[in-house]
């Protein structure tokens, strides 16, 4: 069931793996505080609350519409000193628990304890299992990746490639094509998850 994967061990390693220094979002709650929870024994009362709280989105199939709202700042881009728009590069600072959230909701995603046996026969996988030639939203990839992938597919002689640089590609994708394409990846237990990935992007405010 998609509740018993929301455990305490799994809210506690979201917690911990996150890091310091982080501008918080518009409740100024830094990620310190969520990290003074989870020292020591996992039996904080503010920890089991937040395992609680996680539990109840996934019930309701929505997140809490306070979640919804972020502090957009705008970063000068390299050296300049310009105010204009197009000298800087916006940034979005949601809130430090609905960032927590959404960690919970990929550690499930890319877990494999939770995919059945008929699941497995008929080969489903892991949401997270990425191509081996994707860079983009993997820890420990990066441009030199991408450049070590180009020099072996020329020395195997695949000498016809395409790379793309989409501008603004998250701020214009259409967000049903994303939740559509996701639903068709997801497996049956992943099924539950949808409607609050949903959520995360209905009533958007910035």
């Amino acid at each position: 069931h998609i509740l018993q994967a929301v455990t305490l061990s799994r809210v506690a390693s979201a917690i911990r793996r996150y890091p310091s220094g982080k501008s918080p979002g518009w409740d100024s709650l830094d990620i310190s505080l969520f990290k003074c929870a989870v020292e020591g024994q996992l039996s904080h009362p503010f920890l089991l609350n937040l395992v609680l709280l996680f539990r109840l989105c996934f019930a309701a199939g929505y997140i809490p519409w306070e979640w919804n709202f972020g502090l957009v700042k705008l970063i000068p881009k390299g050296n300049q000193t310009s105010c204009k728009v197009e000298d800087t590069r916006p940034i979005t600072l949601t809130l430090i628990i609905r960032r927590i959230f959404e960690k919970v909701i990929l550690r499930i995603l890319i877990a494999k304890d939770h995919l059945s046996e008929e699941e497995c026969r008929r080969g489903c996988v892991p949401i997270g299992q990425y191509s081996c030639i994707q860079g983009g939203f993997r820890s420990g990839f990066s441009t030199v990746s991408h450049l070590l992938c180009l020099q072996e597919a020329c020395n195997e002689g695949q000498n016809l490639m395409a790379f793309l640089d989409i501008q603004k590609a998250f701020d214009t994708i259409p967000i049903g094509s994303m939740l559509s394409a996701l639903k068709d990846r997801l497996p049956r237990f992943g099924m539950a998850i949808l409607p609050v990935i949903m959520s995360l992007f209905v009533g958007t405010s910035f």
